[in-house]
């Protein structure tokens, strides 16, 4: 039985319709990743699961509950737009984020090299990455990941990576990609996001990179 699903999204703009129908359905220790032209509503789509986009039509339950206003305690969300405040120190960021793993995540280089600074004085990887390791080190049993290997290094996709796959067997992870070729060594169902409705993709190694 699927803990969290998704139904009935449904989402118009300028009369236009973006999302029609679109369907997901996942279990604990799942990953979905999700590919797309730009535009294609990807990052729409995340808002509405998120709950950050409510002018929209959609179903969501977990557990079996239907999930209403308070929905967002069991999600956490990387967004392509980097949230996390600018005058926060690095080294207090632990008062701010409930994680796992608390002990050895702080202890990643990032933050004892930049344990002095404030959070806007990093590079916009740096800020970017770092948003993405709270998110999926988050206590927080669905994680959503818009995007989170742009603007990054390849030694901190590798860090990310590593932290997917630790936090996957009690987690349930959707990412937006266009760099889907890193994930490849995880377990995960890929799906494309195409003409507002989602094809499932059943050999990501043969898919054709310009969808």
């Amino acid at each position: 039985m699927a803990n969290f699903t998704v139904e009935s999204v449904l989402k118009y703009y300028n009369n236009k319709v973006i999302l029609n129908d679109i369907y997901i359905s996942l279990s604990k220790g799942e990953i979905l990743c999700i590919v797309g032209k730009n535009g294609a509503g990807k990052t729409t789509l995340l808002n509405i699961i998120s709950g950050i986009d409510k002018n929209s039509q959609k179903h969501i339950t977990y557990n079996g509950k239907i999930l209403q206003k308070r929905f967002f305690q069991h999600i956490s969300y990387s967004s392509q737009d980097i949230y996390i405040p600018d005058n926060f120190k690095v080294r207090k960021l632990h008062k701010y984020f409930k994680t796992n793993n608390t002990k050895d995540l702080f202890n990643e280089s990032i933050f004892i090299e930049k344990s002095k600074y404030l959070f806007g004085e990093l590079s916009t990887g740096e800020r970017k990455y770092i948003q993405s390791l709270l998110n999926i080190n988050s206590t927080r049993k669905i994680c959503l990941l818009d995007e989170p290997f742009g603007y990054i290094s390849p030694i901190y996709a590798e860090r990310l990576i590593h932290y997917i796959k630790s936090n996957k067997e009690t987690k349930i992870f959707i990412i937006t990609t266009h760099l889907f070729q890193i994930l490849s060594e995880l377990d995960l169902k890929t799906a494309l996001l195409k003409d507002g409705k989602l094809h499932k993709i059943n050999d990501i190694s043969k898919f054709n990179l310009h969808y």
